[in-house]
């Protein structure tokens, strides 16, 4: 089977100096992969490498069996999330906007929503088990939650690979819907 997500040889540097080394890394269809250790080893300039976020200095990421350099962004964008553990979100956006803006990737920026994405944000709350916080400003909310609300936007997106770059510190780890168990997309 060919993998939906790799990392061939990949080198990646960060202020000049090299954080990833010759990474070989391979995600298929179904795996899930987590990636735990202390901070500052490159768990999060993985993430970004894998994403197409960061520049590779050496070696390839691949995404379908392609080069990630060959594909356009959005592209890129409609097939892997990114959830990164800092929420740079304004205060006052709403959890339903927040989970929203997961489907820009489908639609643009100034496309009306369709009901295609009406149902992808109502569903990724429900899987997130948020539903009750939608209409809630993301500054009223713990860490936890806001944790989950960005989870909830990287799963409206419906890519076919999932990042989370989350931090496991907070109550978002422990509740079953931040388990291993969110089903996969139909």
């Amino acid at each position: 089977m060919r993998a939906l997500l790799e990392a061939l040889a990949l080198r990646v540097d960060r202020g000049g100096r090299p954080v990833l080394r010759d990474l070989d890394l391979a995600l298929h269809p179904g795996e899930a992969l987590a990636l735990v250790g202390p901070n500052a080893v490159g768990k999060s300039t993985l993430l970004r490498a894998l994403a197409g976020l960061l520049p590779a200095v050496g070696g390839e990421v691949r995404l379908e069996g392609r080069a990630l350099a060959g594909w356009r962004r959005a592209a890129v964008a409609r097939r892997i999330a990114l959830v990164a553990a800092e929420d740079e979100s304004p205060d006052r956006l709403a959890v339903r906007e927040r989970v929203a803006l997961g489907r820009f990737p489908h639609r643009g920026p100034i496309a009306r929503f369709t009901v295609q994405d009406e149902a992808a944000v109502l569903h990724a709350l429900r899987l997130t088990e948020i539903e009750h916080l939608a209409d809630r400003h993301l500054g009223t909310l713990s860490a936890g939650e806001r944790q989950l609300a960005a989870v909830a936007r990287g799963l409206a997106q419906e890519p076919s690979v999932l990042l989370l770059g989350i931090n496991c510190t907070s109550s978002a780890c422990s509740t079953r819907s931040a388990s291993a168990e969110w089903p996969c997309w139909p």
